[in-house]
């Protein structure tokens, strides 16, 4: 089951595909309540359903293209990620400049 469940990632993280959008980016307010510094823990990746990486994928390349992008703590984020990481998907891409 759990191979099966990997493949399922893999072909989810593999299928994300970014859609030209013609919109114009919007400008956000920021707070210092928005800021992301937390990780996910092993506990919470093994809870996650290949649906809901899916939708939170698809959910983050809106974001981007949108130009409404999560801000981040990297250094606190890279701090309390040390002792291990436990990522919910992996993407695979190619950038050619041909």
């Amino acid at each position: 089951m759990k191979q099966k469940q990997k493949i399922i990632h893999l072909i989810l993280a593999l299928s994300l595909i970014t859609v030209a959008c013609h919109s114009k980016p919007k400008a956000t307010a920021v707070s210092e309540t928005s800021v992301v510094s937390m990780i996910l823990t092993k506990a919470e990746r093994d809870q996650l359903r290949p649906d809901a990486i899916w939708e939170q994928l698809k959910a983050g390349n809106t974001r981007f293209r949108t130009n409404n992008s999560t801000l981040r703590n990297h250094a606190e984020q890279i701090r309390k990620s040390a002792v291990g990481q436990y990522p919910k998907a992996i993407v695979l891409s190619c950038v050619d400049s041909r």
